[in-house]
């Protein structure tokens, strides 16, 4: 059984996302990703404690390949991302200030799901650079087995 993957708090995930982006390289920008998204640890879990958030993991028994299918996906939106800010010229210089709200986790609320110690957050990251305040979403955050996650697509301007 391998250890879960994701980050340990919010503003970690959010400010190694900073990194991937002003990487400008996809290897680095699709690690990142494939640490922020649910790993089979992660359904593991979700699978022991009767856990299903928006179809996950139960959806991985039909399609068992749409986690590999949106790393690819996420990965060049946030490579093209990347590439955009760059061009705005706001990229180099842009820093992490924190959140357009406090990030405060809740126990997560869905229907037939009996897994309380399963937190969830959907934040809006702020950061700013000398040309441009940006903010962006990394998606619906959950904190699964420990680790802070994202079940949901970007929101990205």
């Amino acid at each position: 059984c391998s250890k879960s993957q994701g980050y340990d708090n919010i503003e970690e995930l959010y400010k190694e996302s900073l990194i991937a982006l002003k990487s400008k390289d996809k290897a680095k920008i699709e690690n990142f990703v494939t640490k922020l998204f649910p790993d089979n640890s992660s359904a593991s879990y979700m699978k022991e404690n009767n856990c299903v958030y928006r179809g996950y993991p139960k959806g991985l028994e039909k399609y068992p390949y749409a986690t590999d299918s949106a790393i690819v996906r996420y990965t060049e939106r946030l490579y093209k991302y990347a590439l955009s800010l760059e061009a705005r010229g706001c990229l180099n210089d842009l820093e992490f200030i924190g959140f357009d709200r406090n990030p405060d986790p809740e126990i997560l609320n869905e229907r037939n799901c009996k897994c309380e110690d399963v937190l969830f957050t959907e934040p809006y990251g702020l950061f700013v650079s000398k040309n441009d305040t940006i903010q962006y979403k990394l998606g619906e955050l959950l904190k699964v087995d420990g680790k802070w996650k994202s079940f949901t697509d970007f929101k990205l301007n």
